[in-house]
């Protein structure tokens, strides 16, 4: 398998909204900014062009 992951931490990965349900389930929400997304799918790209990547 070849394989490129690209991750980003620009708006703290631990940022987010939890709320317990049971004590055994626990639901969180993550927040993420458009400008913030568009960011790492840029830098994806731009990586893909750089490295001859195709897909």
């Amino acid at each position: 398998m070849d394989l490129v992951i690209i991750r980003e931490n620009e708006e703290d990965l631990y940022a987010g909204i939890e709320h317990q349900h049971t004590n055994e389930v626990v639901q969180c929400l993550k927040l993420i900014s458009r400008p913030g997304c568009e960011k790492i799918v840029r830098y994806a790209f731009e990586y893909a062009k750089a490295y001859g990547r195709k897909k």
